[in-house]
């Protein structure tokens, strides 16, 4: 039995509540998130607790909640499984690992996508049907306040708000790592500069680069804030900073080892590099698989925590932090999301890391 109200969603089983939501968090974080209308996200959930009481639910341990909502929702959205690729691409990862895995495959429009990569890294790196890699895109208007599917952000400007209290949590969480006492930042990808407006009011000097023209103008539309327009190749600068952000970033980028190397000139000495990525081996990915939400044709590049770790330890940068963030499957009564947070299977991997070496 379902109960709503203008604040909140409930789902009820035998009068025990087995699934409680804020209404903003159900509709932004799941409903938008997941591409699903308001009847199939109750479906979805109705369906995994088909047969189940509230008394059973909430005397399952964690494993079998784990497993449950994990199976349930790839038989619900009829998810692919893994398919097997007889003569992978002669690619390497990074530093001779090789593509020996098939991830997962998903559609974009009549275009349909493989992610292939290393089975120890757990790196995965997307691939065209014809098993080319694939190119980046165009990062215009329709990117940021399109609505396709598996397409940008989709009405960026509307997320304004709890984006940028979202850069509240993130900057306040990263100055403690600063070794200076206030921290100048270079925000990579800074879009529409909710980072920035952020530093700016906890008193900070902050830059930023966007290769996107469009990105660019609504940044200076809404903060007065310019960006560097274009990619890090092309910013040649004489100068360094504390704190540099590439907050979902990376994964669009095709030469990994190539923008680390050149983002590297730009950390001081002793500084840090903040990266924020999705997490190839999140929990959310096994349940979704081929719709997991952060598959996508501008995503070229899929990390875990162990791919990420070894691609900025290899360029100097020493790890100071990490954790993985879930957030969607929070309204499940009596599910840990703390216990998918400490074995690094939230949905994103956010990690911190400092420059030990002279530049």
């Amino acid at each position: 039995m379902w109960k709503l109200t203008k604040k909140y969603i409930k789902y009820l089983k035998n009068n025990s509540i087995v699934f409680a939501d804020t209404r903003q968090h159900w509709e932004t974080g799941i409903l938008r998130l997941l591409n699903l209308e308001e009847i199939q996200g109750r479906e979805w959930i109705e369906y995994i607790f088909e047969n189940i009481s509230g008394t059973r639910w909430n005397k399952m341990h964690q494993q079998e909640k784990y497993e449950l909502i994990c199976k349930r929702t790839q038989l619900y959205f009829k998810v692919s499984k893994q398919v097997s690729v007889k003569s992978f691409p002669h690619h390497s990862i990074f530093s001779g690992a090789k593509v020996d895995r098939h991830f997962t495959s998903f559609d974009y429009l009549d275009n349909r996508f493989h992610i292939l990569g290393n089975s120890y890294l757990n790196h995965g790196i997307l691939y065209t049907n014809r098993y080319k890699k694939a190119s980046p895109i165009a990062y215009d208007e329709e990117y940021f306040e399109g609505d396709i599917e598996r397409l940008g952000y989709g009405n960026y400007l509307k997320q304004s708000e709890w984006r940028i209290e979202k850069s509240d949590r993130i900057l306040s969480s990263i100055k403690k790592y600063s070794l200076a006492p206030k921290p100048c930042i270079f925000d990579i990808g800074a879009g529409y500069g909710f980072l920035r407006y952020s530093a700016q009011r906890m008193g900070l000097n902050h830059y930023g680069l966007e290769i996107s023209r469009y990105a660019n103008e609504m940044c200076a539309k809404l903060f007065g804030f310019t960006n560097f327009e274009g990619d890090i190749w092309q910013y040649n600068k004489n100068q360094k900073y504390d704190i540099v952000t590439c907050l979902d970033v990376i994964e669009h980028v095709k030469d990994l080892d190539s923008f680390i190397a050149e983002t590297k000139k730009y950390v001081a000495h002793k500084g840090l590099i903040v990266v924020r990525t999705p997490n190839l081996c999140s929990f959310e990915h096994k349940c979704f698989r081929s719709k997991f939400y952060s598959l996508k044709n501008e995503h070229l590049n899929y990390f875990s925590p162990l791919s990420l770790a070894y691609l900025l330890s290899r360029h100097g940068f020493s790890i100071e932090f990490t954790i993985t963030s879930s957030h969607l499957f929070v309204g499940f009564n009596n599910f840990s999301i703390d216990c998918l947070v400490s074995n690094l299977e939230g949905s994103d991997i956010f990690m911190v890391a400092r420059l030990n070496e002279a530049n």
